[in-house]
């Protein structure tokens, strides 16, 4: 399926996790073990390229309560 408009999107934020392996007092994120999964990141990653077009340029942010603890979904 292609999602390529007018305005073709760039730039995409992956929210990993909700898991942290720290425990700031300053963290607005509740603790919580929510996590993605290897399906959602495929699905994710295809969307933002069919969504760019014929963009040569696009951007995948991680994002998390600290998503490296997701690393292999990463990968």
């Amino acid at each position: 399926m292609n999602y390529a408009t007018s305005s073709p999107i760039t730039s995409l934020t992956y929210y990993l996790t909700e898991a942290c392996n720290l425990r700031c007092t300053y963290c607005y994120q509740e603790k919580n073990p929510a996590r993605s999964n290897i399906d959602v990141g495929r699905a994710t990653i295809d969307f933002l390229i069919s969504a760019s077009g014929s963009q040569k340029d696009i951007h995948l942010r991680f994002f998390g309560g600290e998503p490296l603890l997701e690393i292999e979904i990463m990968q």
